[in-house]
């Protein structure tokens, strides 16, 4: 994305972001989504939940020539 989360949250209209100048990456090992099947409680299905245990991430960039 073009602007940080801080950013977005505070832009109170689609044109108040600040122009863009950079590139923002948010690497993530996994994000859990909202809740389950409704907004009252219900638990993520098993199949989406974030696992337990140690997990292990890893990401590299590689150079784009012009």
């Amino acid at each position: 994305m073009p602007w940080t989360p801080y950013e977005v949250e505070n832009a109170r209209h689609p044109n108040e972001p600040p122009p863009i100048h950079r590139t923002v990456l948010r690497p993530a090992l996994m994000r859990r989504g909202s809740g389950g099947d409704q907004s009252w409680g219900a638990m993520t299905h098993p199949e989406y939940r974030v696992p337990t245990g140690a997990l292990t991430f890893t990401f590299g960039f590689q150079g784009v020539l012009r």
